[in-house]
């Protein structure tokens, strides 16, 4: 047999090789320009779709889903206040990245057990982002915290107080402007 003919096609062929070359011939390659992609287009649209259909259930999955449960719980409260999309009410409990509202003359104290209290005041906004973290957006709150020294933090527009066990009272105007008071303790401030 020579080997030139599957290299280069020189030389006579071998029948074996002539023979499946013959039987396999329906098979090989073809081009036609523009044909690939126009047959496979349909192919291509429909796993597309497909995986459209799949991200929006995913995505309709999470917002189903519940976001966590956080430490603090409503404790008491005075006036009008918004937790998530409903009126707060003693015992409620306060999810991960939750919307807290206060409206004029509101008040409500969250209580974590092993974390401490706090008094959040009228026209205040805060969310809890973990346990050990909340973000006030603006606003006041007041914090007696009885945790580790720098477990707890409160973030707010300009800086995060890091509680480093103390009692504090924040207030933050609606510009995003802070300003710490310390009644006992220590807190350490981070831009």
């Amino acid at each position: 047999m020579n080997d030139d003919y599957l290299w280069d096609r020189s030389g006579p062929p071998d029948p074996e090789v002539a023979r499946l070359e013959q039987t396999l011939a329906p098979l090989r390659y073809r081009h036609r320009p523009g044909l690939a992609l126009e047959a496979r287009r349909p192919r291509i649209l429909w796993a597309a779709a497909a995986a459209a259909v799949l991200a929006a259930v995913a995505t309709w999955q999470v917002g189903l889903r519940p976001s966590p449960v956080t430490a603090w719980q409503v404790a008491g409260l005075e006036g009008t206040v918004r937790l998530g999309g409903r009126h707060a009410e003693v015992s409620m409990t306060l999810r991960s990245g939750q919307l807290l509202r206060t409206g004029a003359d509101s008040q409500i104290t969250l209580q974590a057990d092993q974390f401490g209290q706090i008094d959040v005041g009228s026209d205040s906004q805060l969310r809890a982002a973990t346990d050990q973290h909340v973000l006030l957006d603006r606003g006041q709150l007041h914090a007696f915290i009885w945790s580790r020294p720098g477990v707890f933090q409160v973030a707010t527009p300009s800086a995060s107080a890091i509680d480093l066990g103390c009692e504090y009272t924040i207030n933050v105007t609606a510009a995003g402007d802070g300003l710490l008071r310390v009644s006992r303790g220590w807190v350490a401030f981070q831009h």
